[in-house]
């Protein structure tokens, strides 16, 4: 699998759940703020360490955040700059395609603060699957998605 790189464009599941403002991968926020890997930097393991693994308490939690649909859930689940406003419709709608299962086990390290993880939609939007790949970079002391896109 080919290491990701930031880049100014909307997360995958968004325009899929009709939500292109809820979450946004690296913006030009980030990009032109502190290089394009800020989104995956953040307190946690000292610099040059790598964090451990999503395991299974770390999934559930970031579950629930995401099932929320509450503004502080979603800031807590998702790489998000600051002050990003966030669409209360399309927070409904993520929160109407959960819960997500996310599968610890298939966790993929892509560099040293992000990864892949699979996940599982309860109720996937109308014509979408519902495995998905999660891109996860790992914020201020946890892992947070980034991206998304169905399962192949």
């Amino acid at each position: 699998m080919a290491k990701r790189t930031c880049t100014s464009r909307p997360l995958t599941v968004v325009p899929l759940l009709a939500a292109a403002s809820l979450f946004t991968a690296c913006t030009s926020h980030h990009a032109s703020a502190a290089g394009p890997t800020s989104a995956a930097t953040g307190p946690g393991p000292a610099a040059g360490s790598t964090p451990a693994p999503l395991n299974s308490s770390q999934a559930s939690v970031l579950a629930k955040n995401l099932a929320a649909g509450t503004d502080t859930g979603l800031r807590a689940a998702i790489v998000l700059p600051s002050g990003q406003p966030l669409d209360t419709a399309a927070a409904a709608q993520l929160q109407a395609a959960g819960p997500i299962t996310f599968a610890p086990g298939t966790f993929h390290r892509l560099g040293a603060r992000d990864a892949t993880v699979a996940g599982t939609m309860a109720h996937p939007p109308a014509g979408q699957p519902a495995r998905w790949t999660f891109t996860l970079a790992y914020v201020g002391g946890q892992w947070k998605v980034l991206d998304a896109e169905p399962a192949r």
